[in-house]
């Protein structure tokens, strides 16, 4: 009889343990994108630096142009969503990347702010 205990309770805790518990906004690179956001990629101007294509209800997008080096980070707090931009320019300015962020968003916010290297920027929201 214990060790029949013992062994639930050994797959119990394994289970546990195994499932990957998501809490709260992911965001990923993504290299290979549906057409949809293919065209609005291709629309977005080189110029602007950064465009959301914003779902309530599936996955978000952050499109950048960028030349170099670029991380992101998201910080939610509340109804806020900060998404911070680490950009480093390694790269001739005229290597433009269009780069491609998903973001699986945990609720619906009121406001999303974007910094590049701690400062708030301007950027095109796009609705889906």
């Amino acid at each position: 009889m214990n060790k029949w205990l013992l062994v639930l309770t050994t797959i119990v805790l394994l289970a546990a343990c195994s499932e990957k518990e998501t809490k709260g906004p992911t965001i990923d690179k993504v290299e290979n994108v549906n057409e949809d956001v293919q065209s609005l990629v291709d629309i977005t101007e080189d110029d602007k630096f950064a465009s959301f294509i914003y779902s309530e209800t599936g996955t978000s997008y952050l499109l950048l142009n960028a030349t170099g080096t670029v991380s992101v980070e998201i910080e939610p707090a509340d109804n806020l969503l900060n998404v911070q931009i680490t950009h480093k320019d390694d790269q001739t300015p005229d290597e433009i990347d269009d780069i491609v962020y998903a973001l699986k968003l945990d609720k619906a916010y009121e406001t999303i702010h974007i910094f590049e290297n701690g400062k708030e920027i301007e950027f095109e929201v796009w609705y889906e």
